[in-house]
């Protein structure tokens, strides 16, 4: 015979949609407009920040496959070096 009755899920599904429900709730709450123009001002530096350090590089590069390997090595320095300063800065002055 067949068991009828309410189907259990599991707990930890329930209490996960719980807390997730909650969080959205929240961060709708405390987010404000100005947060969000923040994030895509500092997104859109950061891009234009990696982009000139990659094209700098790349026009610059000379040496064949060994100068683009070493090349692309210092464009990822040149960029996270960048990033964290602009990032500073951008916090600093917008704040």
């Amino acid at each position: 015979m067949a068991r009828q009755g309410r189907i259990r899920t599991c707990p930890a599904f329930d209490f996960q949609q719980i807390i997730s429900i909650t969080v959205i709730r929240y961060a709708d709450e405390s987010s404000a407009t100005k947060d969000f123009l923040h994030g895509i001002w500092k997104a859109l530096v950061f891009g234009g920040a990696i982009a000139l350090t990659s094209c700098y590089f790349g026009v610059t590069v000379r040496g064949g496959t060994v100068g683009v390997g070493r090349a692309v090595n210092a464009a990822v320095v040149a960029a996270a070096v960048s990033i964290m300063l602009l990032d500073f800065f951008l916090t600093y002055l917008t704040g």
